[in-house]
């Protein structure tokens, strides 16, 4: 073979292996651009990825600021009621709380606010404790309710927290105490149309209590009462109790007392109930003492007393005068006892005393020489010579003219006066028929009004 040809087929392998190579050069830089094209595609995704771990977390934060989170977590939930708003964790065992009115707006007329008593509904595990923004009953109920007292018109947004070892929630509700035109916001006027739309109740009006008797006493029975109503209508019911005594029946108005047997200071209580929550208490205190006899110069009434003479002079407001006159006309004697305060008082024992100012004449010329004394009513007014045809009860013949009486018809005329409810006990003295002599000349007995005395001993009324 010549030279020229070997050469031809070397150039021709030469050429051949040239193209091969690069095509599997080109192959693989292919294959290099590809991998990095995915590497880049990777790399992208994986900072997406981050990207949105970064937002998510971001989200978190921003709800933290308006709700309660626990471990990352966090959800605002609307309780069930349009007035109140809660916040809990859906963490295991952590608080949920909801926010309950169970009473008012009730109105107290004697502080002039209305009053709500809020029930707070918790879960949880632990039991979570419960705190709150306003608490007028400083806890009186434990710390699951609260109350809230409002003058008339005032809005007032209420929060309650729960807490336990897992996390917290918290509630609100908005008050309203009726008597408000404006609000807040609509979540208040949400809320204040749902609170305003339970029916508002007032307390009873009660009065000061009475008592039937000014002065108490021991072991006596007295009558109690108030008046009392109520502006809504409602039924009320009574209770009534004391520090002493007993009550014949203490669930009625007006009630009997009986006093306690010992003497003392005691009080009387009145609750009065509207079946609704509306409760008003009166109370009085009173004195009692003992009951004993207590004895009395009863007071006479000079100006109703004094002297007549038949056809003659009347001396009212003047001496008692028992006799004849020159005028040979005879005369009466009267005394009138004021009785008005013994009302309901029971005589025990009475007397009349007599004592002399002045004899005239010869008194024992009248037939003999007795003066009668009688029990007459003439009312509380002057005498008048009308009195001569009153007629009268006698209860004592005097012989002398200055003497006592305390006989039994004594005491009997005046407490049958008592009983009567006449406001005088009377008396008349005269002697006896024939009463004049016929000498033109004065003969009788003569009594200031202050020496003649009426005294009693009596039970007071009880």
């Amino acid at each position: 073979m010549s030279t020229k040809k070997i050469y031809l087929i070397l150039l021709a392998l030469i050429t051949v292996l040239i193209f091969s190579t690069a095509a599997i050069c080109n192959n693989c830089f292919s294959q290099a651009v590809t991998s990095s094209s995915e590497g880049s595609t990777s790399v992208s995704q994986s900072n997406a990825s981050g990207e949105t771990g970064n937002e998510s977390s971001t989200s978190s934060n921003d709800q933290g600021s308006s709700t309660t989170q626990i471990s990352g977590e966090s959800s605002t939930t609307q309780s069930s009621s349009a007035a109140t708003t809660s916040t809990s964790s859906s963490a295991s065992g952590s608080p949920t709380i909801d926010l309950n009115i169970y009473e008012g707006p009730t109105y107290s007329a004697a502080d002039n606010i209305y009053y709500f008593r809020v029930e707070a509904n918790v879960t949880g595990n632990p039991n979570p404790t419960v705190t709150w923004s306003k608490d007028d009953s400083n806890g009186a109920w434990g710390n699951k309710k609260a109350q809230v007292n409002l003058h008339p018109g005032e809005v007032y947004n209420l929060t309650a927290t729960a807490k336990n070892s897992v996390g917290t929630a918290s509630a609100n509700i908005n008050l309203t105490a009726p008597g408000s035109t404006s609000s807040s916001s609509s979540s208040s006027s949400s809320s204040s149309s749902s609170s305003s739309s339970i029916p508002v109740n007032h307390a009873p009006d009660v009065a000061d209590i009475n008592i039937s008797s000014g002065t108490l006493y021991t072991d006596s029975v007295y009558t109690a009462s108030a008046a009392a109503s109520d502006s809504d209508g409602d039924a009320l019911t009574y209770a009534w109790s004391s520090t002493g005594g007993t009550w014949i029946n203490p669930n009625i108005n007006p009630a009997q007392w009986k006093a306690p047997a010992a003497a003392g200071n005691y009080t009387l209580t009145l609750t009065v109930n509207d079946g609704h929550g509306g409760i008003t208490v009166k109370t009085k205190n009173v004195n009692v003492v003992l009951l004993s006899l207590i004895t009395l110069k009863i007071p006479a009434v000079y100006s109703e007393g004094g002297y007549i003479e038949h056809g003659g002079l009347t001396n009212a407001g003047g001496c008692v005068y028992a006799g004849d006159t020159g005028a040979n006309n005879y005369c009466y004697g009267f005394m009138s006892y004021d009785i008005s305060s013994l009302a309901g008082a029971t005589i025990d024992w009475a007397s009349v005393t007599f004592l002399l100012k002045k004899t005239w004449g010869n008194p024992t010329e009248h037939a003999g020489s007795l003066m009668v004394v009688e029990v007459v009513n003439y009312g509380p007014t002057p005498i008048s010579q009308s009195l001569f045809s009153i007629s009268g009860i006698p209860i004592y013949s005097a012989a002398a003219p200055s003497f006592s009486y305390f006989g039994d018809a004594l005491k009997t005329q005046i407490q049958n006066a008592i009983n009567s409810g006449k406001q005088r006990f009377q008396l008349l003295v005269g002697f006896t028929s024939p009463n004049n002599d016929g000498d033109s000349v004065w003969d009788g007995w003569e009594y200031d009004q202050t020496g003649i005395t009426l005294t009693i001993k009596y039970w007071p009324a009880h």
